[in-house]
């Protein structure tokens, strides 16, 4: 278990510490509005979780496996399989990690 606590360089409120939150996160939201994606993408990569992970796509009609090869421009993931890379719309399809 950890503590915000633990993370901040000196003592604050819980005020503060959410105060510090909701600035970065609007931030963030104004990079986005401007720049779109792409400020995000090199951070997405690093912390990209499903990335060179073999996954299960589960869709409507079908359900395939390849590996994960993180998003797309548009924030679409991107798989590949033998048949090469596709991007999948998470509103269509359902992924299991296996």
């Amino acid at each position: 278990v950890t503590t915000l606590a633990d993370h901040w360089l000196q003592p604050m409120s819980r005020n503060a510490a959410v105060g510090c939150c909701l600035q970065a996160l609007h931030d963030a939201l104004r990079a986005f509005e401007v720049h779109g994606l792409t400020v995000f993408a090199p951070r997405f990569a690093a912390l990209d979780a499903l990335r060179d992970r073999e996954v299960s796509v589960i869709e409507a009609q079908q359900t395939w496996r390849g590996i994960a090869s993180g998003i797309d421009d548009r924030g679409r993931l991107r798989v590949r399989d033998a048949n090469g890379v596709h991007t999948v719309d998470a509103a269509d399809i359902s992924i299991k990690l296996d």
